[in-house]
């Protein structure tokens, strides 16, 4: 009865509360309902949108006010992260100077975070959609439910308001483990949401102790923020006994899109302007290549977000989805540029090349692969004792990579998180730096 009683309640507090916010989040998520079920007609509404936010962007920041008069998205230059940094302030609209807003700071893991400051509407359309989501995944407001990522600066009492469970994965070591287990064995906990990489570790541990699906009570997993392996995804749900959806979202923006039943990540065009643009220039990616996201957020009134490159590949579907859902979907979302990896002649190397086959060796219980430079890896590996298979590693990786690759080597004790708490398995150092050269942008100086 507790069990029933305690999410109802916290569910009735937070309407009850919201009905006195102005924006409210339940005119956010009515609004994202109606849209994505709206099918053609949404375009209609989201056409005016945009026209709306891009009137809005040339009118008040100075960025943007060379395009003054242009309502065409086309028109607008595509923007990348570094161009905010070296220009804040001119990307901020006037209409909020000196207003005490929200700020979203990205998590860092791809380079210097950076902070966006957010419009009253904007945070309260991003709360309604993880509520219209995490629905989807048939999780309710007010559930018990464990968070696998670092948040900072959050009070335990909206902790226990939320009935939420925090698993912080900086560190990983068995203590952590064991606390995790436990919770999730709460016959309460319906739900886990996260990093990819720590659930699947988890997912892995509890395995390993002899964990069975009838032992958790988990209806969904729902990772974020890095790609799982078609490996790791059957082991989260073969030990949890529950379907893993994946979910794309991003701290500058919200939820970008998430995994339906039928295997396809669903664009949340309700609330975000969609392109895939080529590797090598800004003119849309052919139909079934892969292309570089470019998201314009339609409520980023505060700070505009227009034509911005996320940073990540994927290459979207043209057939309709199975499900009967009918916005847009993703075919498939390869991960992050700089998690990509080029070999020796600069060609694209999937990063699940890699860890699939380094998987297949015997000794290997984790590893991280980074490219250093245009033709320079280093590998780190945790092995068991007695692991000497150093040699056919590197020929391994050479296959995919080049002769020419020079592969170190390094044993480590432990594989350490990234600031952020991700742990990715892959990072391309090399295109951090140059990120000019692969998906170069034209960088456009803001107006005086």
């Amino acid at each position: 009865m507790l069990n029933t009683l305690g999410p109802f309640l916290r569910r009735r507090v937070f309407w009850i509360a919201d009905a006195f916010r102005r924006p409210s989040v339940r005119s956010q998520l009515d609004d994202i309902e109606a849209q994505l079920s709206a099918g053609p007609k949404a375009s209609a509404v989201q056409s005016k949108r945009l026209e709306s936010l891009l009137t809005h962007a040339t009118a008040t920041t100075p960025f943007y006010r060379a395009y003054h008069g242009s309502t065409e998205l086309a028109r607008f230059p595509v923007i990348q992260k570094r161009h905010i940094s070296d220009h804040r302030g001119a990307f901020e609209s006037t209409v909020y100077a000196g207003q005490p807003l929200p700020v979203m700071s990205t998590s860092g893991s791809t380079g210097m975070p950076m902070q966006f400051r957010l419009s009253p509407l904007k945070r309260c359309r991003q709360r309604a959609e993880i509520i219209y989501f995490s629905e989807l995944a048939g999780f309710k407001l007010g559930m018990r439910h464990a968070n696998v990522r670092i948040i900072r600066n959050k009070k335990p009492l909206r902790y226990w308001m939320e009935n939420q469970v925090l698993f912080d994965p900086s560190v990983m070591n068995e203590p952590w483990l064991a606390r995790a287990r436990k919770e999730l064995k709460h016959p309460a906990m319906v739900y886990l949401t996260g990093y990819a990489r720590p659930i699947s570790v988890l997912a892995d541990y509890c395995s390993r102790k002899g964990d069975k699906p009838g032992m958790f009570s988990l209806r969904a997993v729902v990772p974020t923020a890095e790609a799982l392996t078609p490996d790791e995804r059957r082991d989260i749900e073969s030990v949890f006994g529950c379907p893993v959806f994946n979910r794309y979202a991003s701290q500058e923006f919200g939820v970008l899109a998430q995994e339906c039943r039928s295997g396809r990540l669903h664009l949340n065009t309700a609330s975000y302007v969609f392109e895939l643009l080529a590797l090598g220039s800004d003119i849309p990616a052919p139909p079934g290549q892969v292309g570089r996201v470019v998201v314009t957020d339609l409520f980023s009134h505060a700070m505009p977000l227009i034509r911005y490159v996320i940073g990540d590949l994927a290459i979207l579907e043209a057939d309709p989805c199975p499900c009967g859902n009918p916005t847009p979907t993703l075919r498939e979302l390869q991960g992050r540029l700089v998690e990509m990896i080029l070999d020796t002649n600069g060609q694209i190397v999937s990063p699940y090349v890699l860890v699939n086959n380094l998987r297949e060796v015997t000794g290997i219980t984790q590893f991280r692969f980074i490219q250093r430079t245009a033709a320079q890896y280093e590998l780190m590996l945790v092995v068991t004792p007695g692991f000497e298979e150093e040699e056919r590693v590197v020929h391994l990786l050479r296959q995919y990579l080049g002769q020419e690759a020079n592969i170190s080597i390094n044993r480590v004790n432990e594989i350490p998180p990234l600031r952020s708490g991700k742990r990715p398995y892959v990072i391309n150092e090399y295109l951090k730096d140059s990120l000019r050269e692969v998906g170069r942008v034209t960088p456009c100086a803001p107006a005086p």
